[in-house]
């Protein structure tokens, strides 16, 4: 496991209960200290989803923010990419996004930008939280910067406007109107009651395509569960099937991560729809005899993506599983880094920016069906395919140190786990990689109390078979650590 022990930050930000884990003091407290650990003089912008006690952090945040100097840009509501974006404009020095992402309504989180836009690392996690657990100390009070040196306050009210011509400005509108010479082609938008409730339909309308939207009004408590998966999708296929759309497109809170429903109402997986982006990628780039790019994916990412990079000539980039480490990841990578994906749904268009956006993809997807004059069902059709298996164990997070190290010794002693071993990873837990491509994978979660095994295969037995001998050693490794 990462030698770096973090007590309040996860994978993605500090989250947990609404006003209880996650208090209007621990915000004001984690800005100071965040104010603090960025050490120098600026501005830092504020954005928020539609979560209840959202806005209330946000004044926390930009208190705590304040008194140590720096000023505060409250963006207000929009999609946690728009924030990126306005960053990144600005050149502030820093960022925060208060949202509960694809998490139940009565969690949040806080999100902590760098100047790079990019999700704060391990590292300057670990960094942030030691000044927290100084704030109360004579040696931060005496930092506290004097009345006349205070930090201001300004809100701005353009951001969502700005960032929805940026996304215009990527993508080819002419081509994906062409999908409305068709008149029977619509697309069904369902921004889950969140932050791209005013952008999504929009950005869609605005390329010449008919929509249906649904879950479209700002709510504190979404009408479906807020992470997009096929199994809460049921209405929004519904919806795709009653109006027998030809796609539907589904987002989180903070719209960093969609899903897509093909024409047959089929929810499609995140994985087959990575596959689609890398491979529009990657033949621009082999049409345009470049050589050498690189396509960053955790290791959680189907093996299909390693399938389609190697008849590209494409680098693969292994990293951990999460945003920070994806972004990281592609600006070590530079120049050469074209594409990534998380098997969450999100994507990055690397060329164009370094961080996940569910709207952009939503067109982007448009322009390729457009481009290909194909169905999402029919560019689906083109690939192999590879079955994935999850499963998950409860596991607090005072034991998992523990549970890891017994892990490793059965996971590298289990014969029947070493059976036709091809290679071994240990970036972000443990990856085994077989000779017939097929994978299994063992972590335990940054953001909850679980240990979650992954498994990949070519076939739907084959991935069965790992996870349940990987079940049984993960159940044992728990109980011998209770």
């Amino acid at each position: 496991m990462n030698s770096l022990k973090t007590k309040l930050f996860g994978t993605s930000g500090v989250r947990g209960e609404t006003n209880k884990e996650i208090s209007p003091n621990l915000a004001l407290e984690l800005s100071i200290a965040f104010g603090e650990w960025l050490d120098v003089k600026g501005t830092v912008v504020l954005g928020r989803d539609t979560r209840f006690g959202a806005e209330m952090l946000i004044h926390a945040i930009s208190s705590g923010l304040q008194s140590v100097g720096l000023d505060v840009l409250d963006c207000g509501i929009l999609p946690t990419p728009a924030l990126s974006l306005k960053l990144q404009g600005l050149k502030s020095v820093g960022g925060v996004m208060v949202t509960g992402s694809h998490m139940p309504p009565n969690r949040i989180g806080l999100i902590f930008l760098d100047s790079d836009a990019c999700y704060l690392s391990d590292n300057k996690a670990l960094e942030v939280e030691n000044l927290y657990f100084q704030t109360s100390t004579k040696e931060i009070k005496n930092k506290i910067p004097t009345m006349n040196k205070i930090g201001t306050f300004n809100k701005i009210f353009d951001s969502s406007e700005r960032y929805v011509e940026f996304v215009l400005s990527l993508i080819d509108k002419k081509k994906i109107s062409e999908l409305s010479i068709n008149r029977k082609f619509k697309v069904v938008v369902d921004p889950g009651n969140g932050t791209a409730v005013d952008i999504l339909p929009d950005l869609v309308e605005k390329c010449g395509l008919k929509v249906i939207a649904i879950n479209n009004v700002k709510k504190g408590n979404p009408d479906r569960p807020a992470e997009p998966r096929a199994s809460t999708l049921d209405g929004t296929r519904d919806c795709v099937k009653s109006n027998k759309a030809q796609l539907g497109t589904a987002t989180d809170v903070d719209a960093d991560r969609v899903v897509f429903i093909n024409e047959n109402c089929e929810v499609v997986s995140e994985d087959l729809i990575g596959a689609i982006f890398a491979k529009n990628v990657f033949e621009i780039y082999a049409k345009q005899d470049k050589h050498g790019m690189i396509c960053v994916t955790p290791v959680n990412s189907s093996g299909l993506i390693d399938y389609l990079a190697k008849n590209y000539n494409v680098k693969m980039k292994y990293c951990k599983i999460g945003q920070p480490d994806t972004e990281r990841a592609l600006i070590e990578a530079g120049e050469k880094a074209v594409f990534a994906y998380e098997e969450s749904g999100k994507y990055y268009f690397a060329k164009d920016v370094h961080w996940c956006d569910g709207n952009l993809a939503t067109l982007v997807l448009l322009q390729i069906m457009a481009m290909r004059k194909k169905t999402l069902a029919e560019l689906t059709d083109e690939f192999p395919k590879f079955y994935q298996t999850k499963s998950q164990f409860e596991c607090i997070d005072d034991s998992k140190e523990n549970v890891f190290k017994t892990l490793t010794k059965k996971f590298n002693c289990d014969k029947k786990l070493q059976q036709d071993k091809a290679m071994d990873i240990t970036i972000d837990g443990l990856k085994r990689i077989y000779n017939d491509n097929s994978w299994l994978l063992l972590r335990p979660s940054g953001t909850e109390p679980l240990f979650r095994v992954y498994s990949d295969a070519m076939t739907q037995e084959r991935a069965d078979y790992l996870i349940v001998e990987a079940e049984r050693i993960v159940n044992e490794a728990i109980q011998e650590n209770l």
